[in-house]
């Protein structure tokens, strides 16, 4: 490592006039201060920006704003004699250069200054502490160093290249020169990477966005086609369906498409993409029909987009059978059809993957449509719930039985009902049975760790179930009672107040417990 940091910190050069002057005259603009002092009821000022002392022609009152007749800097008024014990004035600063030893690479340092006025005020310097640093090359050879915590004399390396703004926007301001990037930039490849249309001012450093552009110069083409979306959704990590690759060469290629199909896609882009996630999605549903025969238009793929958007995820198995518009239609009319146990799209299609699972277990056909579509899934998939055989080894249920133990800190009271773990895995099981539906099959995953499954019972009768709830990534997933009955009036109450005071509260202690992921959060 000691090899490439040096070849990494050969690119930088001693802190420069520019970014000094930058600190200086811009980000502490507001750190200076006029110190008033009175002798023989004569009253000094002294200047920390030119260290020069006047005497006022009108008395300086304590806070207030006042111009030195030294340098014309617009000063804070501070009395000596008041304490100043913690007074000091900092910030976060990323600058941008160009390489010292390469003028085709473009650099960036940040830095953590401070102006400290607890001792002698005529003797205030500005402390730079180098936090990062960044070397932006294409093909992917960018690199990033950061210092620790308390020291800056021993760097790290970071695998991908990220912004330390999220470090020091709570209460440290954060500042990015924009001029020294336009310096930096100009005559490298960087150049070229459209950076103007991404720059939001105090929101962003940039640092990330060069980093992406060095691995994905596609990025200039996404802009120039006004496809910026996606590229904001990479800086942000918002969705975007993986309807790009970024490592393609040529337009064809960065969006997934055959040159036959690149002159009706531009001719409609308007239609396809907007500055939302639902353009991205038209445009990887665009992807996914390009083999149907009866293929749907622009405008039928966005509102297909529109109506699956929430669980396009979880449908993707759906389009190893059927395509685009057929499995969308087929959530709709299930929704339709069954409105007693679907509450929205994803209750459907988290039922029909649980109905596969099960399908597969009793070996049906999975080639014949009737079966893996179902005219009435929740029917179709109490039937195969009821047929299913769950078998659990003796360490499986000893799992449980453990987990029952860890689970209890998510045991939760509330007016007429109780949520619990699951004590066994022959309570699981015979919990899917007397209620007729699946949660037996969740037994495994449960023993597992991957998912939990909670018990909801009436405070009168906590014997007999009632309502099952599975917990999964630190959401639930899923509440369903007798015959896939879903929730309503005071249950919908239960599970809110549940999510509340155990998903919400339990996020900062469960990050420094060992739980289980069914139920880290």
């Amino acid at each position: 490592m000691n090899t490439e940091f040096h070849a990494h910190q050969a690119h930088f050069g001693p802190i420069s006039k520019e970014m000094t002057d930058y600190v200086e005259n811009h980000v502490l603009l507001k750190s200076r201060y006029l110190f008033t002092k009175t002798v023989m009821r004569v009253q000094f000022a002294y200047c920390t920006h030119c260290n020069q002392q006047h005497r006022p022609e009108e008395p300086l009152k304590h806070s207030h704003i006042a111009f030195c007749p030294h340098c014309n800097s617009q000063c804070i008024v501070k009395k000596s004699h008041v304490g100043r014990k913690y007074m000091q004035d900092k910030a976060y600063v990323v600058f941008y250069e160009k390489s010292i030893i390469d003028p085709q690479v473009m650099t960036a340092v940040g830095f953590y200054v401070r102006r400290d006025y607890a001792g002698d005020f005529k003797d205030v310097k500005t402390h730079y502490k180098a936090s990062c640093s960044y070397v932006f090359k294409m093909n992917g050879e960018s690199t990033m160093y950061y210092t620790g915590y308390y020291s800056d004399t021993k760097w790290f390396k970071r695998d991908k290249i990220a912004s330390e703004y999220p470090l020091y926007k709570n209460g440290v301001p954060c500042y990015c020169s924009l001029d020294s990037i336009k310096a930096a930039i100009k005559g490298t490849p960087m150049q070229y990477s459209t950076w103007e249309n991404y720059w939001d001012g105090s929101d962003s450093d940039m640092t990330k966005f060069f980093g992406l552009y060095s691995k994905y110069p596609c990025i200039e083409y996404l802009t120039k086609l006004k496809y910026e979306y996606f590229v904001w959704a990479k800086l942000y990590d918002m969705r975007t369906y993986d309807a790009i690759k970024w490592s393609g060469k040529t337009i064809a290629e960065v969006l997934r498409l055959p040159k036959r199909d690149m002159k009706q896609f531009m001719s409609s882009k308007p239609t396809i993409l907007e500055r939302d996630d639902i353009g991205a999605l038209t445009l990887r549903l665009y992807q996914l029909t390009l083999n149907d025969s009866n293929r749907p238009d622009f405008e039928e793929l966005k509102r297909i987009a529109s109506s699956i958007r929430p669980y396009f995820n979880q449908m993707k198995p759906m389009f190893k059978y059927q395509n685009v518009r057929f499995c969308a239609r087929y959530i709709q009319k299930q929704l339709k059809k069954n409105k007693r146990v679907f509450s929205d799209g994803t209750s459907v299609v988290m039922m029909w993957k649980d109905y596969i699972d099960e399908c597969r277990m009793l070996n049906l056909d999975l080639k014949l449509e009737e079966i893996i579509f179902p005219y009435d899934l929740a029917a179709a998939h109490e039937s195969t719930s009821s047929q299913v055989k769950i078998h659990m080894s003796e360490i499986e249920k000893q799992r449980i039985a453990n987990r029952a133990k860890e689970l209890e800190i998510y045991r939760f009271a509330w007016r007429d009902y109780i949520i619990r773990p699951a004590q066994s895995g022959k309570e699981i099981t015979e919990e899917g049975k007397i209620l007729r539906h699946c949660v037996g099959s969740y037994a495994k995953s449960h023993a597992a760790g991957e998912t939990s499954i909670m018990m909801i019972r009436k405070y009168a009768d906590p014997d007999t179930p009632f309502f099952t709830m599975e917990i999964k990534d630190g959401q639930v997933r899923q509440v369903y009672g007798y015959k896939n009955l879903r929730t309503s009036g005071d249950l919908i109450e239960l599970i809110d107040a549940f999510k509340a005071d155990k998903l919400v509260k339990g996020k900062k202690k469960d990050r420094k417990s060992n739980k289980p992921q069914g139920v880290a959060v």
